[in-house]
């Protein structure tokens, strides 16, 4: 018999096959309807076509999910939710639509480069050793200043540092750097690793450290790719939860040192970072801001809850590939005196290296 004539099927299977892997995007909407369409736009323009774009809407009041049914129509799937649960819960929902070999998680207040994804899957296909990635995060309203090259936290998890956060690129930022965890603003994933070590932990309404801890707890590695490019706003979608913010903050901190460090580095972190907590509380009090309101009750749920937690850390030491004295590599070099004077407006990331990460006073 002679071979069979290739359909059109065969022609569409075998030109995407040619662009590279299927990638799955997933978008988290909550009110944002004036940024999706520069998002959406941008990411349907892209240099890399064999992907779908999944919208996960926490349920908005602003006509986010009719603008994208009517602008839009099947090029996107809208998976409608009827609260909002949070950044990473939804995610997790988007993620039950997905059927790509790289998950890519994105805030709607951002646009991304013709180049971006096409940058991103060339990295992860020739290095299998990358899990988990941030791509260049540079500001949206300022085009040429870095937000982020990767995020890095202290051993305390007292609060992120932004690798040359706010610096021009001069084109002198490019290196792949080993961070702590990716910005979860543009976070790429290797579907394989998050099959394996699960996605955001559905007891947080949003943390992006606890998933890149469990990357390294698992044996992958975390890093920047420089060449993928976003624009972020920054802020934009997260400032609508208010002071609540502190809740989630002072609640995590102990949450994810439970969960995920080993027994001697537990014992010996969570007391330091109870005593951050403390100083924490007692900055919100003295210019009574209700914020201190919302962290004791963070911190009075993490022992409301502390079952559950250890529930959780149960799960993420059966993960362990990695010791803590390889995984601190990739944190900030500090310790719990400067932690403790530390306020985010007087003190910088200091970037010496790869996994060389310092804390130090800032000078000007």
């Amino acid at each position: 018999m002679g071979a069979r004539s290739q359909t059109a099927f065969d022609r569409t299977r075998d030109s995407l096959k040619a662009e590279g892997p299927f990638v799955s995007i997933v978008v988290v909407n909550y009110n944002d309807k004036e940024f999706l369409k520069p998002c959406l736009d941008s990411i349907l323009r892209m240099n890399y076509q064999n992907f779908e774009v999944v919208l996960v809407d926490n349920h908005s009041t602003d006509g986010s999910v009719e603008f994208a049914s009517k602008h839009y129509g099947n090029r996107i799937v809208t998976a409608e939710i009827q609260k909002n649960i949070g950044y990473g819960p939804a995610i997790n929902i988007g993620v039950e639509y997905c059927r790509g070999k790289y998950l890519v998680f994105l805030n709607p207040d951002l646009e991304v480069d013709p180049d971006f994804l096409k940058e991103a899957v060339r990295e992860l296909e020739l290095d299998a050793s990358i899990g988990l990635a941030q791509c260049k995060i540079m500001c949206l309203n300022d085009r040429k200043r870095i937000q982020s090259l990767g995020e890095v936290l202290d051993p305390y998890c007292s609060g992120p540092m932004s690798i040359w956060g706010g610096e021009i690129d001069n084109g002198l930022y490019d290196e792949k750097y080993e961070i702590t965890y990716p910005m979860g603003a543009a976070t790429i994933a290797r579907r394989s690793l998050i099959e394996k070590i699960g996605l955001f932990d559905p007891d947080w309404f949003a943390d992006d450290g606890d998933i890149g801890w469990r990357a390294w707890l698992a044996g992958s590695r975390v890093v920047t790719l420089p060449k993928s490019i976003v624009y972020h706003k920054g802020q934009a979608t997260f400032k609508r939860v208010g002071p609540r913010k502190h809740f989630f903050a002072a609640r995590a901190r102990p949450y994810m040192i439970i969960k995920n460090a080993e027994c001697g580095n537990l014992i010996r972190l969570l007391p330091q970072c109870l005593l951050l907590g403390l100083r924490d509380i007692i900055a919100l009090l003295t210019r009574s801001d209700i914020g201190a309101k919302y962290m004791i009750l963070g911190l009075l749920s993490v022992l409301r809850h502390f079952d559950l937690i250890w529930k959780r850390r149960l799960e993420a030491q059966t993960l362990r590939m990695t010791p803590d004295d390889e995984i601190f590599k990739h944190f900030m070099k500090t310790n719990i005196a400067l932690c403790l004077a530390r306020r985010r407006s007087h003190w910088k990331l200091l970037v010496w290296g790869q996994n060389d990460y310092h804390l130090v006073l800032r000078t000007s």
